[in-house]
């Protein structure tokens, strides 16, 4: 393992906020550096729709510290865009494990950088995001969810201002944003600029599916 790399290997595991993949990772270098070099070389890649991948330590896997990193490229990305962030980003989640904490470093991030937050309050179906990003107008939707895939994995899907799934070269952007990120600010729900999504926009968006 170079120098660079194995630097990079330390800086993750000091910037991990999760006690469990900063202590996995750690043993894991320890007893298999090549490993884990293997796995600092193929990090996730942010594609259309966003991320999506095994629940595990470092950056192949999807963790606390790579949907923070995630987060920061996101508002890097709506900076280059020049997008009006007090208009808000809403943020939700579904029901698989370690969807919550992910939401939670979602919201915490977009608050530390000064980025205004619609966040749903419960798990719920992937299509009240764009649905909520396109009634609130606001720039931009985050949803934790891996879909349809294996239970041990989850996932990152952001949606621009329309509603609409990001695509190129959007998710260049931001993934090279990602690479390049330092610590994150982190803000807390007890902002002015955080809200709750509730049970009025759900009834909203199912008003013409009951007609």
């Amino acid at each position: 393992m170079s120098d660079a790399l194995a630097q990079r290997v330390a800086d993750w595991i000091a910037a991990d906020p999760d006690p469990s993949t900063r202590d996995a990772l750690a043993q894991r270098w320890a007893m298999n550096p090549d490993e884990v070099a293997q796995l600092f070389e193929r990090p996730l890649r942010f594609g259309t729709a966003g991320l999506r991948g095994p629940e595990e330590a470092g950056p192949a896997g999807m963790n606390r510290l790579t949907v923070r990193r995630a987060t920061q490229g996101v508002v890097a990305w709506l900076r280059a865009e020049g997008r009006d962030l007090t208009r808000g980003v809403v943020v939700g989640r579904d029901a698989r494990r370690g969807s919550e904490s992910f939401n939670d470093e979602v919201v915490a991030v977009l608050l530390g950088e000064g980025v205004s937050v619609f966040e749903w309050e419960s798990p719920l179906p992937t299509p009240l995001v764009p649905f909520a990003v396109r009634e609130l107008g606001a720039v931009a939707g985050v949803m934790i969810t891996a879909s349809h895939n294996p239970r041990q994995d989850n996932g990152y899907k952001l949606y621009d201002h329309d509603g609409s799934q990001i695509n190129a070269p959007a998710d260049r952007v931001v993934e090279e944003a990602m690479a390049a990120t330092g610590p994150a600010t982190l803000g807390h729900r007890g902002d002015a600029r955080h809200a709750f999504l509730g049970a009025d926009l759900v009834a909203r968006y199912r008003e013409p599916l009951v007609e």
